[in-house]
């Protein structure tokens, strides 16, 4: 999956954050350099990452620091990430906000999973066809070939053995090419947090209805979990009121 850089998100959501914030965030983060090894650099030029490693490191620092952060990065999330990338951000931000529901982020809680919903049927669609993914693994894999044909020269045995792997490359672009998704009423999604979570919530609030509306949507959608199984103990529940 695609990374961002750290410099282009602080250029983004940097006025919202105090020097000290920043540099804390900075220190705190998995760093994934160009050469895919975890350090810990000083530039942000060099750092790569996911946006929800910025809001787990915020979480560290302070609760409010999370908040914080969190209404500034949703803007660049939205604007600027595949939707995978978004998909999972929001599920970090449900999973951080909920951890401290009883700090004052329930809200919080039940906004990100909004937010994750929302965008639900895109991150499907993304699951089942993988058109993002193929896309990337072939844009890298035709990098691969073209620094391999730099580098065949004659046939040594080098050469040899890149001219194999140059040719395996190609099988593999191929194949990629011609993936043909599954039918999406033989697909069924990951757990969609989002939906998940926004449902107990509901049910614990005792908005029955709502909490079937929702549960219902996830299913009609696809999304795996035991959707059967929960609908059927909401009306029970609207049942009894």
């Amino acid at each position: 999956m695609k990374r961002y850089y750290l410099n282009e998100i602080f250029s983004y959501i940097g006025n919202a954050l105090s020097n000290s914030e920043k540099e804390y965030i900075r220190n705190n983060i998995p760093i994934i350099t160009n050469d895919a090894e975890s350090q810990n650099l000083k530039k942000d030029s060099d750092i790569r990452l996911m946006p929800d490693d910025i809001i787990q490191a915020a979480e560290k620092y302070s609760v409010n620091l999370l908040k914080k952060v969190s209404m500034s990065l949703r803007g660049y999330v939205d604007n600027n990430c595949e939707v995978l990338a978004k998909h999972y951000y929001y599920q970090n931000e449900i999973n951080l906000f909920y951890r401290h529901r009883d700090e004052g982020c329930l809200e919080n809680a039940i906004y990100s999973c909004l937010r994750q919903i929302a965008i639900s049927e895109f991150a499907l669609e993304e699951f089942r066809t993988r058109k993002d993914e193929i896309q990337e693994q072939i844009s890298n894999t035709e990098k691969r070939n073209k620094d391999l044909l730099q580098l065949i020269d004659g046939n040594d045995n080098g050469s040899v053995l890149m001219k194999e792997l140059y040719e395996q490359n190609k099988a593999r672009i191929n194949e990629l090419r011609n993936f043909i998704p599954p039918n999406l009423q033989d697909f069924s999604g990951p757990l969609h947090y989002g939906y998940k979570q926004l449902c107990i919530i509901l049910e614990k609030q005792g908005k029955y209805e709502e909490a079937l509306n929702y549960s219902r949507k996830a299913l009609a959608e696809h999304w795996g979990g035991n959707w059967h199984k929960r609908i059927e103990k909401l009306k029970k529940k609207i049942k009894k009121d």
